[in-house]
């Protein structure tokens, strides 16, 4: 028996990460190639894992796993661009990066 592998399980979450990915890579203009090809495979990958993870643990359909891969890339897309940004502060003013993001989460003006 030579039984080929089904692929179309893997393509079913690959191709909806892959897109959300894409939407989010969108905006991310102010990042160099190096910085945007790592948080598109980053994303993919969280929009892979979190995909099947869901799926697997809410016994979602095809369709609702193929959404849910689609939004964790989307917003994985997002997170690692703000940790890329803040990385990159941290390298040129680590003080007023912490006080940017204090001032920012606590609602005060910065002084």
């Amino acid at each position: 028996m030579n039984r080929e592998p089904d692929l179309l399980p893997l393509f079913g979450l690959l191709v909806p990460a892959t897109f959300g990915s894409l939407v989010g890579l969108r905006y991310r203009s102010e990042q160099t190639l190096q910085q945007r090809l790592w948080a598109f495979a980053i994303s993919v990958g969280l929009g892979v894992i979190g995909g099947g993870v869901c799926g697997e643990a809410w016994h979602f359909g095809p369709w609702i796993v193929a959404a849910v891969a689609a939004f964790v890339a989307i917003v994985g897309q997002d997170v690692v661009g703000a940790i890329i940004v803040v990385v990159g502060g941290m390298r040129t003013d680590p003080l007023g990066t912490v006080r940017a993001w204090w001032n920012l989460w606590w609602n005060r003006s910065s002084r």
